[in-house]
């Protein structure tokens, strides 16, 4: 099966990064995940997504699923970067994630190219693992 929708903890996608350091103080650990998203997003309207989804999630919104990709026992987050620094930041052990296993590197630029693009024409989450199934599948 080349998609799964599944908790992964988020301690296991991209090395750790969305979990506090044991040695880590909470503003270090805030500073680190905020700074990334500035140094990384170029919004024009400067408003962090992450603090956006964490206001969310407080609030009880059930957020998409992310898509990461599976490589050699890996995780890296796809699509859902700011979703999992936001849960992070709550302190959450887990998240909902669509799983994929592409098989090669062309193949994982493909899905990383077809998530953008619908991505960035709001497409549901639905709609972009659908999408990824029939990439794999062909």
């Amino acid at each position: 099966m080349n998609l799964a929708q599944q908790l992964v903890r988020l301690s296991d996608v991209n090395g750790g990064f969305f979990v506090r350091g044991r040695d880590e103080t909470v503003p270090e650990f805030e500073d680190r995940i905020l700074g990334r998203e500035r140094r990384n997003d170029d919004d024009a309207d400067g408003d962090s997504k992450v603090l956006k989804y964490f206001d969310a999630m407080e609030a009880g919104a059930v957020m998409p699923p992310i898509f990461v990709l599976e490589r050699d026992g890996e995780l890296a987050v796809m699509d859902g970067w700011h979703r999992s620094a936001a849960a992070g930041l709550r302190g959450l052990a887990a998240i909902r994630a669509i799983v994929v296993r592409a098989g090669s590197v062309a193949r994982e630029n493909a899905v990383s190219q077809v998530l953008y693009e619908l991505s960035e024409a709001g497409a549901s989450w639905q709609e972009q693992a659908r999408a990824v199934e029939r990439l794999l599948a062909a």
